[in-house]
């Protein structure tokens, strides 16, 4: 999929052209997959999401986000055609969850403690969502040519103190 996402846009990529480029049966593709979305999906899981999630802490985001970025310049062609791509199971909606699961686990402390409500976690997933989509589209937009450092700098200073203000002003007593 990826060498395949490399030079034809994902939209115009069939199931049986990735078949044939991988030398599968179309029963073990849809044994996997249930579409061209999943795969690509799952190759952002495996690469590079799963392992910014498990090293997701306060402490590390800044090292977190440099990953993603990093991974984007590395596979450019390939992201850029996975994030333009639209779809009900496009990358994304994908995204939607790593984010999920961020804020969760940067927010774990003052949701055991009951400090934060189910809809204050739900509040702050939509925002970061939307932010960090939107700095991802700002970023791919113009041709990934903005230093990872400085995008991931202004976001740290947004996202750290924002989230602690945040929990300050709508939690029950949180310190960090």
């Amino acid at each position: 999929m990826k060498q395949l996402m490399e030079r034809i846009p994902f939209d115009q990529i069939t199931t049986a052209e990735i078949i044939d480029a991988c030398g599968i049966s179309r029963k073990t593709f849809y044994y996997h997959f249930k579409d061209k979305y999943e795969l690509v999906n799952w190759i952002f899981s495996e690469e590079i999401i799963d392992e910014i999630v498990n090293e997701t802490t306060f402490e590390n985001l800044t090292n977190c986000y440099m990953k993603f970025c990093n991974y984007i310049l590395d596979n450019k062609k390939f992201c850029i055609n996975a994030i333009s791509a639209d779809g009900q199971n496009c990358l994304i909606q994908f995204l939607y969850d790593y984010v999920k699961r961020q804020i969760n686990i940067l927010c774990h402390e003052a949701i055991n403690k009951g400090i934060l409500t189910t809809d204050d976690v739900e509040f702050l997933i939509e925002y970061y969502y939307s932010a960090f989509i939107g700095v991802l589209k700002a970023w791919i937009k113009n041709d990934l040519k903005d230093d990872p450092k400085i995008i991931i700098n202004r976001w740290m200073s947004v996202v750290d103190q924002n989230l602690e203000h945040y929990i300050k002003t709508h939690g029950k007593h949180f310190v960090r």
